[in-house]
Formats: structure tokens, sequence, C-alpha cells
């Protein structure tokens, strides 16, 4: 606490909420937070109903998309929590949380990963930019941004997964 840190991201086992009740109720000060690995509003509650973190981290590609995350913020603001998105993925994961934040009556910092990803500087036709440190939603339709379709034609994986070992599993 004593230097000044701003929240403890997944502090400990992600699914251990009687661990993160009790982590929380012995800091004085520095936040937990804890989300970017839970799926739905329901994978948060528990945490909610127990006291168990400050800062819910919603990634809208993994929780269910732009709608389930507008519950889980809703779920932050009605027990005077903190919603702020996780956003690690790619563009469109960005982007969607951009909106998101930008859309929130109580703003939340955002997550901007500065380590070199294709799918962050080359999926759109057009970069999304950190000026005087602050990010603009695009405006355009949608989520405002246009796919670079060269850019996918050219990554399309034609090839096979396993994801078992039996006969027949493959994707």
């Amino acid at each position: 606490e004593e230097a000044g840190v701003y929240w403890f991201e997944e502090p400990i086992d992600i699914d251990d909420i009687e661990g993160h009740a009790m982590l929380r109720a012995a800091r004085r000060s520095v936040r937990i937070a804890t989300g970017e690995n839970h799926y739905t509003a329901s994978g948060f509650l528990p945490f909610v109903q127990a006291d168990a973190i400050d800062v819910l981290q919603a990634d809208v590609s993994r929780a269910g998309g732009i709608t389930e995350v507008n519950k889980i913020q809703a779920m932050a603001r009605a027990h005077h929590l903190q919603w702020n998105p996780h956003t690690f993925n790619d563009i469109l994961t960005v982007v969607s949380n951009l909106h998101l934040v930008a859309a929130s009556p109580h703003p939340a910092m955002f997550e901007w990963d500065v380590t070199y990803n294709e799918l962050m500087t080359h999926l759109t036709t057009e970069p999304i930019e950190v000026v005087d440190g602050l990010l603009h939603p695009p405006t355009g339709n949608g989520l405002g941004v246009e796919i670079d379709e060269d850019f996918v034609a050219d990554h399309v994986w034609a090839g096979e997964r396993s994801i078992g070992t039996g006969a027949g599993m493959r994707v």
C-alpha cells in the first residue's frame, strides 16, 4: 500500500471468492480487482455478494459481449464498485470496450496494451491511437472501424487443430 498501487489485479486464484473477501477485508486502501476470466454477470455476482472485490474487470470478448458487460457495469454501479474493462486481445475487443467506457455514466480507466500485436495494428483499416493520453472511440457505423479484408484473407488458417486424442476430435 505504501507504493501507491491503485489496484491489485487477480492476486489469488480467480475462483477463490472467500480468499478475495479475506484479502479485501485485510487491505487498507489498495483495491482488489478481478474478472478478466469471468464469463457472465452471474460469474461476478458471487464476488459482489461476498464483498470480495472493488473492481470488476469484465472483458467484452470473454464475458458474453456488449449486452452482458452492460449488465456487469450495472451490477458494479448498484453496489458502488468500479468497472474497468480488461482489454488485451484484438482491436475489435478494444473498440467494443472503448465504446462501453465512453457510454458509461462513471467512466473507468482504460487498459491499453502497448506490446506489438498484429490483431491490434492491422486488423482494421485505420489505427486507434492514444493522443495526449486519451483514446477516443471511432465514430463510424457500428463499432466505428472497418475490417481490413486483405489482412484477414492473408491470415486465414486452413489447417486442422486437435482438441483431443479420440477419433474425430478435429476442428
